[in-house]
Parts: structure tokens; C-alpha cells; sequence
């Protein structure tokens, strides 16, 4: 097993691209976490929810909270996707995805708690919206003769509230986990993204802010992947670049 920092990985034989004068015909993108965010966020989401329980978290803390807790996620949908879950395993999983942010922040309560403080912050109002660097950023990619697309797990509910963002137009090749069948880090959900765009691996980059659903999944394939961390809070993996902004992006070029 190859590890860095937080990072581990079983599979030593990797395809990964390492060239950087190969002409890039498509970016790739994750979608949450990489071009949109909820707003509110969710490190006010989850303030808001410990508040009304008596509890008091930082911004930061939750943050790190997220990194450990997207990780699990990251995890348990390259063992068995999320949606194939039972209500109660995909109950007890976001118990545990919870602690996970609260353990960032510091905090330990009983998981009676926990899926109260869940179920207020989930279920809260929010809507989606894009990062300032996305459209600037993709206005650059497409004058440079870039196409691009999104490679995303997604939920189908989450999909429909982006619809309010415009993101699908400005999109050519349109993957999403709940409309293909396949999620992230499977390399089947990459191979259809190569396949509908026509091209090779090594013609393709991948942006994500998760590691092994991006950064492992893309390379697996032979794809370059790209590491965005937009908070500076993961080390940076030996596999990849690491960026804050996807607007760095034209400097990889």
C-alpha cells in the first residue's frame, strides 16, 4: 500500500499521464466542491444546527471536519455506492459522516445528537451556486479550444437544483453518477466520459477536490488528474498538482 499524509491506496499499478505537453482536448470536472457550493454553506449549516443544540463549532473546525468526512464518503462509494444502500445502513452511514465533521471541530456527542444535528443542518433550505472563478475560468479554457465536462456523483436531487446555475449549458459532455449508473472512483464512470468526448486518456485532464474519487479515479484510467482544495487544507499528493482555484488551471496548461 502507497500512502501520503491522509491519502492511501491499494492498487500500485497506475496508468497515470505525467506529461505536461500533451495537448489537452477536455477538462473534466467534479461538480460539488469543485464548481458549486451551498449556499448558505455548509460550515454555516452546521454552526446553525450545533447552536440550536448548545454546541459551539468553528468554521475551520468544521472544515477539517468535512475533509474526514467526504473521505468516509469517498470511501464507502468505492466499496458500495451510496444509493445502493438501505434507508437504514444510508441512516447509519450519515451518523457516522456526521461525527466525522464534528470530530474536526472538536466535538463528541451521543449519536442520538448526532442524527439530530444532521437532520437540522441536511434538512435546512439551501440552493446551489457556482464558484466566482467557474465561468471566468471556463471562458478562458474555451479560448484556448477546451471543451469540457463534468464527471460527478451528484445525487439526481442535488442535479435539479443546479439547474438554477446554468452550469449544464456551459457544459459539453454532461456525467453524473445518478444518470449513468457508475460512481466515482469506478473507472467505468471516466471511460464513458472518454468515450462520449471522443478522446484518449492522455488528452483529458481531471479537477476534483476529493482524492481517491478524483485523483485515484482519474488516474486508474490514465487520466491527468488535478487536486482542488480550495480551503489549503490537504497535502499535496505525489500523484498530481494542487491547486486552490481552478483558474491556476491555465498555468498547468
Amino acid at each position: 500500500m502507497a500512502r501520503l499524509g491522509i491519502y492511501s491506496i491499494q492498487n500500485t499499478n497506475l496508468a497515470y499521464i505525467s506529461t505536461r505537453d500533451t495537448m489537452i482536448k477536455v477538462i473534466f470536472f467534479d461538480i460539488y466542491g469543485t464548481l458549486a457550493r451551498f449556499d448558505p454553506p455548509v460550515e454555516v449549516l452546521q454552526q446553525q444546527a450545533c447552536k440550536a443544540l448548545g454546541l459551539h463549532v468553528t468554521t475551520e473546525g468544521i472544515r477539517k471536519g468535512y475533509q474526514l468526512a467526504d473521505a468516509f464518503m469517498a470511501k464507502q462509494n468505492a466499496k458500495l455506492p451510496l444509493t445502493n444502500l438501505s434507508a437504514s445502513k444510508k441512516a447509519d452511514f450519515f451518523i457516522g459522516y456526521e461525527k466525522l465533521i464534528l470530530q474536526g471541530a472538536g466535538v463528541s456527542v451521543s449519536n442520538d445528537v448526532t442524527s439530530k444535528l444532521w437532520e437540522l443542518a441536511s434538512n435546512t433550505p439551501k440552493q446551489l451556486t457556482l464558484y466566482e472563478d467557474v465561468l471566468p475560468t471556463f471562458e478562458k479554457l474555451r479560448g484556448l479550444g477546451i471543451q469540457l465536462g463534468t464527471i460527478s456523483n451528484i445525487s439526481t436531487n442535488l442535479n435539479r437544483t443546479l439547474a438554477k446555475t446554468n452550469l449544464k449549458s456551459q457544459i459539453d459532455y454532461w456525467l453524473i453518477s445518478s444518470e449513468t449508473g457508475t460512481t466515482k472512483p469506478d473507472p467505468r464512470i471516466f471511460e464513458m466520459a472518454l468515450q462520449r468526448a471522443n478522446i484518449e486518456p492522455h488528452q483529458a485532464i481531471h479537477v476534483g477536490d476529493q482524492y481517491l474519487s478524483d485523483v485515484m479515479g482519474a488516474v486508474r484510467v490514465g487520466i491527468r488528474p488535478v487536486l482542488l482544495d480550495r480551503h489549503d487544507l490537504l497535502p499535496k499528493p505525489s500523484e498530481c498538482s494542487k491547486i486552490r482555484s481552478i483558474k491556476e488551471l491555465i498555468n498547468l496548461l
